[in-house]
């Protein structure tokens, strides 16, 4: 399965997943610690049935996975519930935008596609965690905590940098497409539904294009080149 294919997949899986509301006290208990399902029924306040029926399905999805274990009160063995995979979502909806991407942080730092500086500053925040791992008890502690908190502050500020791209980028494509519409009145669903995919997707893929537009490649392409070749950036058409 090629990567793209296989990234599509795990996105539908964890949507599916995750529209359930219940799933989602689940997950978030289990991102704390394993647990068992009698126990998670007690903290949620839903029977223990309900609890095993959304547990096995993740477990089928390969959200979460189970093993037996002994019991810590002495019984006989039970079945433990822990999270699988390492996933991260991120959706923006809009009225000139629709994204959705699916990224994991089971990775390497080393393998993260980042300028060197970025990733120099990552790898320095690494050597900090497996030294203060290195360190005796309640040093060890204390120091993580605090790399911690750095962390989720260095976090925090990418996230809001983010939401202030986000922002320039719906001014840009509002004045881009008030723009193209002064010069091309889109009077045809199609055309206007080309013009929004070319300021989110470009077009690198005619096929994906061509199936989200629903005709031909060989019409899109005289569609692009009758109606946009004018006023869109020339590096968009190269290869038609």
């Amino acid at each position: 399965m090629m990567a793209a294919e296989k990234t599509e997949e795990n996105l539908e899986r964890l949507l599916t997943m995750l529209e359930n509301p219940i799933r989602r006290r689940l997950l978030k208990k289990l991102a704390i610690s394993p647990n068992y399902p009698l126990q998670l029924a007690k903290e949620l306040g839903i029977s223990q049935q309900a609890v095993m029926k959304h547990l096995k399905s993740m477990e089928e999805e390969g959200i979460v996975k189970s093993y037996i274990a002994p019991s810590d009160s002495g019984g006989p063995p039970r079945r433990l519930y822990v999270l699988e995979g390492k996933h991260t979502i991120i959706m923006d909806v809009g009225p000139n935008l629709y994204d959705e991407r699916y990224l994991s942080y089971d990775v390497s730092i080393e393998n993260l596609d980042l300028p060197k500086e970025i990733k120099g500053a990552l790898k320095e925040v690494e050597k900090e965690v497996e030294e203060a791992r290195k360190r005796g008890e309640g040093e060890m502690e204390r120091a993580l905590t605090e790399l911690m908190r750095k962390v989720e502050r260095e976090i925090t500020d990418v996230e809001e940098y983010r939401r202030g791209l986000m922002v320039l980028k719906d001014r840009i494509s509002e004045a881009l497409k008030e723009t193209i519409q002064e010069k091309i009145p889109l009077k045809e669903w199609q055309e206007r539904e080309l013009l929004y995919y070319l300021l989110w997707e470009g077009v690198e893929d005619f096929k994906s294009l061509s199936e989200f537009l629903d005709i031909r490649e060989e019409a899109l392409r005289l569609l692009l080149k009758s109606v946009f070749e004018d006023i869109l950036p020339r590096e968009m058409f190269e290869d038609l």
